[in-house]
């Protein structure tokens, strides 16, 4: 039995031993293992793919999946440590399954003695859990080297019994962590139910890991090879998300663009919205102020129509009235002219008797020329008594004193107009046929006759010479008002002009003169201007002192001839410097000195004003010569008497003085 303590003692010591050793190593590599590799992996995944699949689909969703990803793979790593628990709890329960089997071995190895010392020593030992000594044993009185020899595995065997005790509670503290641990899976099943609800991917990755989680506790190859594909698929994955990032950045992108596309329409829509209720007030002044010129324009035309039917009637009374004028004072000239020859006749046979008596050496019958002087002077008395030729020359007298009243009163131009912007009557130089012009007397301090208007080419300015002396167009639209009326306007040289200009791209030109001459129809209308100013170019600068021009007259100094080439008349000198009358849709021309290019003219209106103070130089008139014909008569004592004197009863012969003369 001696032989059987060594080999005891070593069983038991490599049992316990082995049993600490892989009890340690399996607790600390179980854990470790299981908390680096489920932590590892499901940060590293779930990470990854949170981030990948949150750039594919959005911030929200990605959220949710790495919530349940992380949960899974939480519920994998738990699982993985309960299985490690569970694994360890099985092998402490072997290895304590194999020391009770050691200690019971070495329990029957033992020798009696031994055997009921420690059963003496340790008498109610029931279970692991409180094993108390009933009664501390006496020491021994003499201890011998048998008794030594067989102490030192009873020594061993309070330390096995201690491992254990310790084994107990740390099995008992495993079953607690279990506890939790299912607690928290139970738990984490109700956040996976919970996220169960996501798109059917999510529910697909939680079977999966509950898939996972069920094999990993059942077989961990199986574990590993899942994982694997797990791994393959998450490569994949992330090639798939990859692609799909940039096509997402592409969409992105044209989202952001989209997105600017619309704040600028609704920055576009605000300004719209907040410039259309000032636009409408605009309109509705616009209109209005449209309903008054209209009113306005209505009444100034009836006013015109009225004026000109007045005139009209007017100038056919007068017409009618020189027409009696003419025809009395044809009339009157053929009195005279019997009244002449009556005389003259009574005269020769007055001389005629006296010579006959003479060289009879008798004084003549004085009853035969008494009779033919008296029939005679009858003839003229019957003709000088007709009432009607006075009374036709005092009417004629009366009308031309009635018309030229009307002329002297009426206006010399625009300057002398009381009243709003319309078509007034004037008498350009005083004297002469009135002028209907257009007057505009809100520009400035007003007073300005508009003789030339272009706006839209609805008048055709492609005219004669002899037109454009007369004026043509129409007043209110397209008109020239005619180089005969310029030349009685501007002849006393107090006349400044004024040239507005308007472009087809809005913007408005304007040229003055201080003063403006057109000369007279025998100079050809030559133009004459100085004292320029204004925005415009001195254009007119070119074609001062040049006469007008008509496409069926060239007076131009340029070798082509510009009026017919540009179809309209004007003072050309070498055609483009200023062209206002021109075809409309050829376009009319203002040169630009200072930027060396043409203004193309849209508008144009032309006017002319008296200047303030200016003194008028004496308008020479041509002398008028008498209607009345003078007759020179020799009689033979070398006098002479007129055709007004014998109205006048000078030189005429009465019957008594014949009849005395005739006696004597």
């Amino acid at each position: 039995m001696a032989p059987a303590g060594p080999g005891a003692f070593s069983l038991a010591f490599s049992l316990a031993f082995s049993l600490a050793f892989s009890l340690a190593f399996s607790l600390a590599f179980s854990l470790a293992f299981s908390l680096a590799f489920s932590l590892a992996f499901s940060l590293a995944f779930s990470l990854a793919f949170s981030l990948a699949f949150s750039l594919a689909f959005s911030l929200a969703f990605s959220l949710a999946f790495s919530l349940a990803f992380s949960l899974a793979s939480s519920l994998l790593a738990f699982s993985l440590l309960a299985f490690g628990l569970l694994a360890s709890s099985l092998l402490a329960f072997g290895l304590l399954a194999s020391s009770l089997l050691a200690f019971s071995l070495l329990d029957f190895s033992l020798p009696a003695s031994a055997r009921s010392r420690a059963s003496a020593s340790t008498p109610h030992i029931k279970d692991e859990d409180n094993a108390l000594p009933a009664a501390t044993p006496p020491p021994p009185a003499s201890p011998s080297p048998l008794t030594l020899r067989h102490e030192a595995p009873l020594r061993h065997h309070h330390l096995v019994k201690a491992q254990l005790s310790q084994l107990a509670a740390e099995t008992r503290s495993l079953r607690e962590g279990q506890t939790q641990v299912r607690r928290q899976l139970h738990r984490l099943e109700k956040t996976v139910r919970a996220a169960a609800l996501r798109p059917a991917r999510l529910e697909r990755v939680a079977d999966d890991a509950q898939d996972v989680s069920a094999a990993a506790a059942t077989a961990s190859p199986e574990v590993l090879q899942r994982l694997a594909a797990l791994e393959n698929s998450t490569r994949s994955l992330s090639q798939s998300v990859w692609n799909a990032t940039h096509q997402v950045a592409g969409l992105a992108a044209m989202r952001g663009s989209t997105l600017e596309l619309l704040e600028s329409l609704e920055a576009l829509e605000t300004k719209l919205d907040a410039s259309v209720p000032p636009l409408q007030r605009e309109i509705s002044r616009l209109e209005f102020s449209l309903a008054q010129v209209r009113a306005v324009g209505r009444e100034n035309k009836e006013d015109q129509e009225n004026q000109r039917a007045s005139l009209k009637a007017m100038a056919s009374s007068l017409s009618t009235l020189q027409e009696r004028a003419a025809s009395d004072h044809a009339l009157l000239t053929v009195l005279e002219q019997q009244v002449a020859n009556a005389t003259d006749a009574l005269q020769e046979a007055v001389d005629a008797g006296r010579r006959h008596a003479t060289r009879q050496g008798h004084p003549p019958a004085a009853h035969p020329v008494r009779r033919q002087g008296d029939s005679d002077v009858a003839e003229v008395d019957q003709v000088a008594d007709d009432a009607s030729v006075p009374r036709l020359v005092d009417e004629l007298s009366l009308v031309q004193a009635e018309y030229e009243d009307i002329v002297h009163k009426l206006p010399k131009d625009c300057s002398g107009v009381r009243g709003d912007s319309g078509e007034y009557l004037v008498a350009a130089d005083g004297a002469g046929a009135p002028v209907m012009v257009p007057c505009d007397m809100r520009t400035g301090r007003g007073g300005w006759t508009v003789i030339q208007r272009r706006a839209d080419g609805s008048q055709d300015f492609n005219r004669k010479w002899e037109e454009y002396g007369k004026g043509f167009g129409e007043l209110a639209g397209e008109f020239w008002l005619g180089n005969d009326a310029l030349h009685r306007l501007t002849a006393d040289g107090c006349m400044e002009l004024r040239v507005e200009l308007g472009d087809i791209y809005g913007q408005r030109w304007l040229a003055e003169y201080d003063q403006v001459v057109v000369g007279p129809r025998d100079d050809g209308f030559r133009l004459s201007v100085s004292g320029y100013r204004g925005n415009a170019s001195d254009a007119l600068d070119y074609q001062t002192g040049m006469e007008f021009s008509a496409p069926d007259r060239d007076r131009d100094t340029s070798h082509t001839h510009c009026a017919q080439n540009y179809e309209g008349g004007w003072w050309f000198s070498h055609c483009q410097h200023a062209n206002l009358n021109g075809r409309y849709n050829l376009g009319l021309t203002w040169f630009q000195a200072d930027r060396n290019e043409w203004i193309a003219v849209a508008t144009s209106e032309i006017k002319v004003r008296r200047s303030a103070g200016c003194v008028s130089r004496p308008v020479v008139r041509p002398a008028t010569t008498s209607t009345t014909s003078t007759t020179t008569t020799e009689s033979s004592s070398g006098g002479s008497t007129t055709a007004e004197d014998r109205d006048l009863g000078v030189g005429s012969a009465s019957p008594s003085a014949v009849t005395s003369d005739a006696s004597s």
